[in-house]
């Protein structure tokens, strides 16, 4: 059959949707797994850039872009964003770049966050804790603060080379 005949299900805005909100609903699995095994949010997020540190992420990052080179990551983290968010608004600032990211988990609750019991809350702090663990590891400072559905990340160089 060929595939442009084929009935389509969703939308792409249906299907962009879809995509978001079930790797929202894995990363409510995983914290809620990790709980179980008896891990707090810092114990997850430590193992998760333990096993990068391990397997060289962080080394082929840098060797690719750079330590602390804030356009890549930019890139990265806004394309991150976008697998799990509709409106993303990228702001070049004088000493960095502020990211807006428009969430809708408030509104149109993932199904995960019931069934493990999670909250937008809860699940935005991760979220936030793992990103800025993961930029510093790069040589970036990253700060996360939610306003409403709104999430505001302000990203620079970071100034202070002591990573753990």
């Amino acid at each position: 059959m060929n595939s442009s005949n084929s009935p389509s299900f969703y939308e792409e805005n249906e299907l962009l949707k879809a995509r978001s909100k079930t790797i929202v609903n894995y990363i409510v699995m995983l914290i809620s797994l990790a709980s179980k095994k008896g891990m707090n949010h810092e114990d997850l997020i430590d193992w998760i850039h333990k096993t990068y540190e391990e397997h060289g992420y962080y080394d082929q990052w840098i060797y690719i872009n750079g330590y602390g080179n804030t356009e890549a990551f930019v890139k990265m983290f806004a394309q991150g964003r976008n697998l799990l968010y509709d409106n993303i608004e990228v702001n070049n600032l004088s000493d960095g770049y502020e990211v807006k990211t428009h969430t809708w988990y408030e509104s149109e609750i993932p199904e995960a966050f019931f069934y493990f019991d999670m909250d937008a809350e809860e699940f935005a702090n991760y979220s936030a804790k793992l990103a800025i663990k993961n930029a510093e590891k790069l040589g970036i400072n990253l700060s996360i603060k939610k306003e409403g559905n709104i999430e505001i990340a302000y990203i620079k160089k970071l100034t202070n080379h002591s990573v753990e």
